[in-house]
């Protein structure tokens, strides 16, 4: 029988699939340098959580931005105007509820931290999401 072209599939604004418990996605990294590095879902998220396992003394910090631009930001701004968050050494972001086929880390110049990702994933397949730019949406 041939498919029903009428058929749909789960997007990114299928809201039962955010009503619905998350699949366990879950990486963890020995360190994190100051050049960005992508972590891809397999599937859409429904929430994130970032740990900065660095557990040295000190305000070691990685960053966490959605776009590999974002991450790089200007460390010198206004955090109000920054596109990416800070996460302090042992520190652990709440449980961002946030649908995204991608985050970006990067540590400060010169530093190096380990770090863990832990998720919730939806059944939404990434390339049901669309892609982010610097200015949003693209």
């Amino acid at each position: 029988m041939a498919a029903d072209s009428r058929q749909s599939y789960p997007n990114h604004n299928y809201v039962p699939e955010y009503q619905a418990s998350g699949l366990p996605f879950s990486i963890s990294g020995d360190t994190i340098s100051n050049t960005p590095i992508k972590i891809e879902f397999p599937f859409v998220t429904r929430w994130v959580v970032v740990h900065n396992i660095d557990n040295s003394s000190g305000n070691h910090t990685l960053r966490l931005g959605f776009t590999e631009a974002g991450v790089k930001g200007q460390e010198n701004t206004p955090s109000v105007e920054r596109n990416y968050f800070d996460i302090h050494a042992g520190e652990q972001t709440p449980r961002l509820e946030l649908r995204c086929k991608e985050l970006w880390l990067m540590a400060e110049p010169g530093r190096t931290r380990p770090y863990s990702v832990i998720a919730g994933l939806t059944n939404v397949t990434s390339s049901q999401f669309p892609t982010l730019s610097g200015e949003g949406i693209g």
